[in-house]
């Protein structure tokens, strides 16, 4: 089912495997427009509470420069705080984008452990990996110290 649509992609959902997927359109869409569709990935892993997203970059051009900054600096870290854990990438066929996708995850990954990257030619193994994903551990509501001494918080 399409959940947002505009030139830059269409974002997508696949309610039974629990997965969010994206679909670039425009070689060369308008910053706002890129950043109206992330905007909108964002949000639907806040209200889906998925983990997992497919990204189809085979027609997506380079980003803008700012937009890249924008991605690694400010939307990645909203998005791991929104749950998201996985992305496979199927990428582009443009060498130049191959590069601007593959640097931007890995300078992110470097920094932290989520969320993990594949990169991919095909969307049948992009969908294998993505979907033999173990579940992620919801974090406890409480934590305790038995062995410290130290109660639990309240």
């Amino acid at each position: 089912m399409t959940l947002f649509e505009n030139e830059a992609g269409r974002l997508s959902e696949n309610a039974a495997a629990c997965y969010l997927r994206l679909d670039w359109q425009d070689a060369h869409p308008s910053d706002e427009s890129t950043r109206q569709l992330l905007e909108q990935l964002l949000l639907a892993l806040r209200q889906r509470q998925w983990h997992n997203v497919l990204y189809h970059q085979q027609r997506r051009g380079t980003l803008s420069i700012a937009v890249s900054a924008w991605v690694a600096l400010d939307w990645l870290p909203r998005a791991v705080q929104a749950g998201y854990h996985r992305g496979a990438i199927i990428l582009s066929r443009d060498m130049q984008t191959r590069l601007d996708t593959t640097v931007i995850g890995r300078q992110y990954s470097s920094r932290s452990t989520l969320p993990v990257y594949r990169f991919f030619e095909h969307e049948a193994e992009a969908l294998a990996w993505l979907l033999a994903a173990p579940a992620p551990t919801p974090a406890p509501e409480r934590i305790e110290y038995p062995l410290l001494g130290i109660p639990p918080a309240e």
